[in-house]
């Protein structure tokens, strides 16, 4: 199966030579990309905007990745067009990007659907979802070659932890990057979630970083409590990601950065959050 992108040309640019200033000026503001580190094990947050809004975050993420440079990547995003299984890998084939082929590890990705018994070996749902999609421009960028694609419709903290758990199984012993592609808190009347009448860069900053800090705490469940008064579309992403690398023996989370479109738009009737985080 090869999988075209749905998204290139809006929320990335369409072309490898725009696609690739447009990185170089992420990693460039960050101090260039860092030379490849030992092979190991790792989780991270990366956010799935348009570039405009939220590369510069997902750029954080993908310097630490570089240094340890895993040899494979599981990907975990949202569905946000609500088709397909409720929690759908793809286990062969490649997808496409500006920059060429990224191929599926189709070993680690048939050990992981034979391991969780909820998921569905599902192209569908993959179809026409970006979240995941987004993260692949970011991999390859960073010299990654093979990752696995997994959709999560059902978010509750058993999926997630079901999911997590038949990861860290499948990853044990392999040098793998584990991303959880997801936004956080979505404000204003569009996404029909107007939660104060006092300033939303505030209350978003709280609502947020009590999301963050369940990562920080290695919690899945505080991250799923955070995320029940808020609308982050990825939190159960979030929490399967914790769960496989607190059973891979990863302890160490930390918080890289902050901000949300506002930042880029001036916009407060219309705002997105964005984090980016490390597990090592």
């Amino acid at each position: 199966m090869i999988r075209r992108p749905v998204a290139a040309g809006g929320f990335y640019p369409g072309s490898e030579s725009r696609l690739r200033e447009t990185l170089d000026t992420f990693f460039s503001s960050l101090g260039g990309l860092p030379e490849p580190g030992t092979p190991s094990v790792m989780g991270g947050l990366a956010p799935h905007a348009g570039y405009e809004y939220s590369g510069q975050v997902a750029a954080h993420t993908y310097v630490e990745f570089r240094k340890h440079s895993p040899d494979t990547f599981v990907v975990l995003g949202p569905n946000h067009a609500g088709i397909g299984s409720g929690v759908a890998i793809v286990t062969a084939g490649t997808w496409e990007s500006p920059f060429g082929p990224l191929a599926i590890d189709e070993v680690l990705a048939r050990d992981i659907f034979a391991l969780c018994d909820i998921m569905d070996d599902d192209t569908t749902a993959h179809s026409r979802e970006h979240s995941i999609e987004v993260q692949v421009p970011f991999i390859q960028y960073i010299g990654g070659t093979r990752f696995v694609p997994i959709c999560m419709a059902m978010q509750d903290n058993e999926t997630a932890g079901e999911v997590g758990i038949a990861i860290a199984e499948a990853v044990h012993g392999k040098n793998v990057g584990i991303v959880a592609s997801s936004d956080l808190t979505h404000f204003g009347s569009y996404y029909g979630f107007l939660p104060t009448r006092e300033d939303p860069l505030e209350w978003m900053k709280k609502a947020d970083g009590d999301i963050l800090g369940g990562i920080e705490e290695m919690s899945p469940e505080k991250v799923h409590e955070a995320a029940s008064v808020t609308t982050a579309c990825g939190y159960g992403c979030i929490a399967a990601m914790i769960v496989a690398c607190r059973n891979l023996g990863l302890e160490n989370a930390k918080i890289l950065e902050y901000r949300t479109s506002y930042d880029i738009s001036g916009e407060k009737s219309l705002i997105v959050g964005y984090g980016s985080a490390v597990v090592t």
